[in-house]
């Protein structure tokens, strides 16, 4: 990690978790987001890429902390909790405050969290432009971000969420320097790019294994499951991993 142009305190933080090694796009991304430089990360999931923009993030907000700092957008609250996590971990030598802003949860508290001046808001789109349109102080401390991470950069501009993105970008800084991740780089990534950079024009693209794969040490399968009798085997499933952790991915939330 040293090699990485990281400082002491984040290196000893690495030791403790034992993070020695970095994974390949964690070598191509961390040096180019420390020089200021907007970056596309394109890697497989499960390869580090949260630290790749957490590290080099809380590396400057070390040196000039204020809030809000960075705001993290994901297409899912499951990505947001995961993210608000792993920052929390590898802030917590610095105090790093972060606020999670997600559907399903009170707004009025979040709002309230918001209010306490988070260094990091990790946020879904809807429910983010849902607290900026009924209270104008989240709208203010969010002119002020100097980072602005996309994660799952592909999924955020699927048609049920790019107009709520659009929205957000719009009151944002213009000099924020933005990271997007992402482990499909498609089309739509590149059409939309100058929308993304607030009008910048210059972007880093670092890309490990452009071919999408799983990343290695992850097996996954599938079951076809006829409609009608797919809570039964989904209760069965759960009885057969009753010993383990698990997460359950849905496409909506009632």
């Amino acid at each position: 990690m040293k090699e990485l142009g990281l400082d002491r305190w984040i290196l000893k933080m690495c030791e403790k978790m034992n993070f020695i090694n970095p994974t390949k796009i964690q070598q191509l991304a961390i040096p180019e987001i420390l020089k200021g430089k907007n970056v596309i990360a394109h890697s497989e999931t499960g390869s580090g890429k949260t630290a790749c923009f957490s590290f080099p993030i809380l590396q400057n907000l070390a040196k000039d902390p204020f809030s809000v700092y960075a705001l993290v957008l994901t297409p899912n609250r499951e990505l947001a909790f995961q993210i608000a996590e792993q920052v929390a971990v590898f802030g917590s030598s610095i105090n790093t405050r972060c606020v999670t802003v997600v559907g399903g949860m009170d707004m009025i508290k979040q709002a309230m969290e918001i209010e306490k001046l988070p260094h990091f808001i990790i946020a879904t789109p809807g429910r983010l432009l849902d607290l900026i349109n009924r209270d104008e102080k989240t709208r203010e401390l969010l002119g002020n971000l100097k980072y602005l991470v996309l994660d799952e950069v592909d999924r955020l501009l699927d048609d049920s969420i790019i107009d709520d993105l659009k929205e957000i970008l719009a009151i944002l800084p213009k000099e924020r320097q933005c990271i997007f991740t992402t482990a499909t780089l498609n089309k739509k990534v590149e059409d939309n790019l100058e929308f993304l950079l607030g009008g910048q024009k210059e972007v880093v693209k670092v890309e490990v294994n452009k071919k999408a794969k799983t990343v290695e040490g992850l097996t996954q399968q599938y079951l076809f499951i006829p409609d009608q009798v797919k809570d039964n085997y989904f209760i069965h499933l759960l009885n057969e991993y009753r010993d383990k952790s698990c997460i359950v991915f849905v496409s909506n939330c009632m």
